[in-house]
């Protein structure tokens, strides 16, 4: 799974809350596309649900993009690279 949230949903010292703004739900490692608000900042993160609860569980390998947020310009794709590890979610 990868999720493009509105925040950043690790700082929890900001007054407002974090929401999930789109969701693309991957096969396997390649491309994949994702939509998000154009003009605005995502942060992004992936996982790999293997219990299929739509969620990341600690068990669950699990990354984020180093380079966050990201800026979304209309019509310019982004390109970035990903690569969840076991035991790295917090």
């Amino acid at each position: 799974m990868i999720d493009a949230f509105d925040g950043d949903h690790k700082d929890l010292s900001k007054s407002k809350r974090v929401s999930l703004v789109s969701r693309a739900k991957i096969e396997g490692p390649g491309a994949f596309e994702i939509a998000v608000p154009e003009g605005g900042k995502v942060w992004i993160s992936a996982y790999n649900d293997v219990n299929g609860d739509g969620r990341p569980s600690r068990e669950e390998p699990f990354a984020e993009y180093g380079d966050n947020p990201v800026f979304a310009d209309k019509g310019q794709p982004i390109r970035l690279s990903l690569s969840t590890e076991h035991g790295r979610k917090k």
